[in-house]
């Protein structure tokens, strides 16, 4: 779960925050 987070941080660094949530 982590890793997935991880990676779509990488490619949305602006959904960063959003993912998280």
């Amino acid at each position: 779960m982590n890793y997935e987070t991880s990676r779509e941080k990488q490619l949305t660094p602006r959904s960063a925050p959003a993912t998280r949530k």
